[in-house]
């Protein structure tokens, strides 16, 4: 007659392959620059909160239930997920802890979307934010734009001793619409990199002053 009594229903074997053979095949984005993962047992919510997301300019994935809200997660690696509470295979608390515990998927932002206010609740399991149902498509896309990833060109240090081959390739990056930073040898693509740190590195090997190995070594 004291204390407190825990009802924990466990999927079986059967169940668990069942939930996973039902999953949509549904392609990974190319570029998951700015994608959301959208986790909603609900078809209706799952696509309306897509739609609120797709028209604020985010890719989405999404994933019609717990199980599989983490297998995709692990796929795609989105910069936020939303994720409904009340799912019938593994309800929304239990997702958010088991995304918590991975240390692959630990950072990813959550958003809970829940029926009534639990916002202790969530921000006690370690949730981003959280929203009501029904959603609200301004506060959605407020608690995600702070997640949004800011595209920039890639910035490229082309290290080459040879003007005509830097200019080259100079022509063929810039028309990816990346940003090119140039040296001709070692010692100066040293100087550069104090200045700013390009996302990859050009390099030539045999150079006067100081050749490419040496600047491998450098670095």
């Amino acid at each position: 007659g004291k204390g407190s009594v825990f009802t924990v229903f466990l999927p079986g074997p059967n169940v668990r392959k069942a939930v996973l053979e039902t999953v949509a095949s549904e392609p990974a984005p190319a570029d998951n620059h700015n994608c959301i993962l959208v986790i909603d047992d609900d078809a209706t919510a799952r696509e309306l909160i897509a739609h609120h997301l797709q028209h604020a300019g985010y890719q989405v994935v999404t994933a019609a239930g717990g199980l599989e809200g983490i297998k995709k997660a692990k796929e795609v690696r989105p910069i936020a997920i939303t994720l409904d509470v009340m799912m019938p295979d593994l309800d929304g608390w239990a997702v958010l802890t088991a995304l918590r515990r991975d240390p692959e998927l630990t950072d990813i932002p959550v958003i809970m979307a829940t029926i009534v206010d639990e916002q202790y609740r969530a921000a006690t399991l370690g949730a981003a934010g959280y929203i009501t149902k029904p959603i609200d498509r301004d506060r959605l896309t407020t608690l995600v734009k702070r997640f949004m990833v800011q595209a920039r060109p890639t910035r490229v240090l082309v290290v080459e001793d040879d003007a005509a081959q830097r200019e080259r390739v100079r022509l063929w990056l810039e028309s990816q619409h990346w940003t090119i930073a140039e040296a001709e040898n070692g010692s100066v693509a040293l100087e550069r990199l104090r200045g700013e740190r390009p996302d990859v590195i050009l390099l030539d090997l045999m150079m006067p002053d100081m050749d490419g190995f040496q600047l491998v070594a450098a670095l």
